[in-house]
């Protein structure tokens, strides 16, 4: 099943108002002075309507006190189309001397809102470059789909595609799907919790070839919002299984420029429990990099 029938299963509507023919029926008892049979077809209607249920007895409590039928509810306009947001993030750098290295860092996301619904996309790419031979290059591409449940609760799925030949695996593909909160400690400061079960499927560069395994997902962030012009933020996500894992955290400062740019220093550091062989298990990185919002 995929990840967003997995969602809609998990957050199908239950409350329902009652149709409006066994309504009519319903509220014309009591105009021929019969108040009891209404309560009688009341008691059927919620056998066999029970999503309805609140709407007929609060039908029923307007027919017994003022022995008229309330007029039926507005229908619930469309959910408004929410807005697109997108982000452009672009880094460079370069240092001579004893070692000439080159760095870049490009980055693209957008995220949608529609009714419960919010949907992220974002795209990375991370390369370093030591006296001509590329030390690091990772893509990455991640999805994540959320419904939300209530103001602080939501079910996601997430799904994650990384490339990095240098670090040993020619891609690996992760889903997860799961539950999870958002809580506020104050009006600048939100924490987001989320947490599942998830599947991991990596095609590596030796002989293991294609090994796919079953694990849990958990992910924890931070955004604190110092000032109008400042912002903080800090994740952290672990993928665990049974012979391998991977923990990664990120945190990073934005500063706004002028309209829609601002600046960002961001450290990144990532540790692998069953690296490559030759490869270091952690890896870090460090940069800054112009934002472009639109």
């Amino acid at each position: 099943m995929s990840v967003l029938a997995l969602l809609a299963a998990a957050t199908a509507s239950t409350a329902t108002p009652l149709s409006g023919e066994a309504r009519a029926l319903l509220c014309a008892s009591p105009a021929e002075g019969n108040l009891e049979f209404s309560r009688t077809v009341a008691r059927l209607l919620v056998q066999q309507q029970p999503a309805a249920a609140e709407d007929i007895d609060t039908i029923m409590a307007a027919l017994a006190a003022t022995g008229t039928c309330p007029a039926p509810p507005p229908p619930e306009p469309p959910p408004a189309p929410g807005a697109i947001k997108g982000q452009l993030e672009f880094g460079l750098g370069q240092s001579t001397g004893t070692t000439d290295t080159a760095n870049a860092n490009i980055a693209a996301a957008l995220q949608g809102e529609h009714g419960k619904w919010n949907q992220k996309l974002r795209v990375t790419l991370d390369y370093q470059d030591i006296e001509g031979i590329a030390a690091s290059a990772r893509y990455t591409a991640a999805y994540d789909v959320r419904r939300n449940l209530s103001k602080t609760a939501f079910v996601s799925g997430v799904a994650t595609v990384e490339r990095d030949r240098l670090a040993g695996f020619r891609s690996r593909l992760t889903q997860s799907f799961g539950f999870g909160a958002k809580v506020a400690l104050g009006p600048t400061l939100l924490i987001d919790l989320s947490g599942g079960p998830s599947r991991r499927e990596t095609e590596w560069l030796d002989p293991r070839g294609k090994e796919a395994q079953f694990g849990a997902r958990g992910t924890a962030g931070l955004n604190w919002k110092i000032a109008d012009s400042i912002s903080f933020a800090a994740s952290t996500s672990g993928i665990f299984e049974a012979s391998s894992g991977t923990i990664e955290g990120q945190a990073s400062i934005t500063g706004k420029l002028i309209g829609p740019l601002a600046t960002r220093l961001q450290f990144t550091a990532r540790h692998e429990t069953r690296a490559y062989p030759g490869i270091e298990p952690t890896s870090t990185t460090s940069g800054a990099s112009i934002v472009y919002d639109f």
